[in-house]
């Protein structure tokens, strides 16, 4: 599933307009990806929790060099999934 049939699944069930929602989904995403960069994490009960981990500097040894492969230390987004999203894709 893709936003756009995101938006027309709920704009479907909630009975308001493809417009309204799409503005309402993209604020949340845009809400969602504020918080993390601000450091904060988004748990949302139920359904997950979006947090950021660091991921340290490693060296990869080359195949054809013996210096290796620097990869920089770099900020990279987690999500853990709640109980009930994890029950929900079980089928419990």
């Amino acid at each position: 599933m893709n936003t756009k049939k995101l938006v027309a699944q709920v704009s479907k069930d909630t009975g308001f307009t493809q417009k309204d929602v799409k503005v309402i989904v993209n604020d949340t995403f845009d809400a969602i990806i504020d918080a993390l960069k601000g450091g904060d994490k988004v748990q949302i009960l139920g359904f997950g929790t979006f947090s950021t981990k660091v991921r340290p500097a490693r060296v990869y040894p080359g195949k054809f060099n013996t210096d290796g492969k620097i990869t920089p230390e770099k900020v990279v987004p987690r999500f853990s999934a709640g109980k009930r999203f994890k029950d929900a894709i079980e089928g419990k």
